[in-house]
């Protein structure tokens, strides 16, 4: 076999087989009658979880807000963020990256102190 045979063969790993063994191994945890439930709960507790349901709460309420303002008033503007300005679409990717990376920073952290 040749380098570009593994590189090939890797990439089907990574690409085709993991994501369905992670899938089928997710799917047994939360159909376990004792694990199932607490798995959830320990998923919907975490910082990460939490923190992409509030992202996606704020994104939902000022996007149907913005819906309303427009049905009711025609001449409705763009909605206005506190700042006084437009909602900044790569100002919002940037805080939700760095929410998401600050989550899994400190499960990393609690876990490790767990140990």
């Amino acid at each position: 076999m040749t380098t570009s045979d593994d590189h090939h063969n890797h990439n089907f790993v990574v690409t085709m087989v993991l994501p369905k063994l992670l899938s089928a191994l997710a799917s047994v945890l939360f159909r376990h009658p004792t694990l199932g439930p607490q798995l959830v709960q320990r998923l919907a507790d975490s910082r990460p979880i939490r923190a992409a349901a509030r992202v996606t709460a704020y994104a939902y309420l000022r996007s149907r807000q913005a819906l309303e303002e427009r049905l009711l008033k025609p001449g409705a503007k763009a909605i206005k963020d506190s700042s006084g300005g437009g909602v900044d679409l790569e100002r919002f990717k940037h805080n939700f990256a760095e929410e998401i990376k600050k989550g899994l920073r400190e499960a990393s952290e609690a876990a490790a102190k767990k140990k």
